[in-house]
Formats: C-alpha cells, structure tokens, sequence
C-alpha cells in the first residue's frame, strides 16, 4: 500500500508509513482515519446554520 505525499526525505519515514509500521497496522490506521472521515462531516442541516445559531 502505497501513501501519497506529505512524505519526503526528511521526514521520519520518507517512504511513508509503512518505514514504521507493519502493513496490517497501516490498513487499520487508514481505516480508523477512514471511519473518522465519515463521521466528522455534520449533517446539512447542522452545515447550513449560522455559527451564531450552532453553539
């Protein structure tokens, strides 16, 4: 699995993170991150309200 940039040469793991982590590791993490993707967008209606009327 490869990663896309910000990886560079100086980073920790230029190569991405599989440099760090084991492979089934990484799929979790992106998977979790993937999760948490899907569930942080609010609903439109709580999207289409004023910041005042949110809080």
């Amino acid at each position: 699995m490869r990663i896309v940039p910000p990886w560079n040469d100086q980073s920790y793991a230029p190569c991405g993170p599989e440099d760090i982590f084991q492979e089934a590791d990484v799929k979790v993490m992106i998977s979790v991150l993937h999760q948490v993707r899907s569930t942080a967008v609010p609903p439109e209606s709580a999207a289409a309200r004023p910041e005042s009327a949110a809080g």
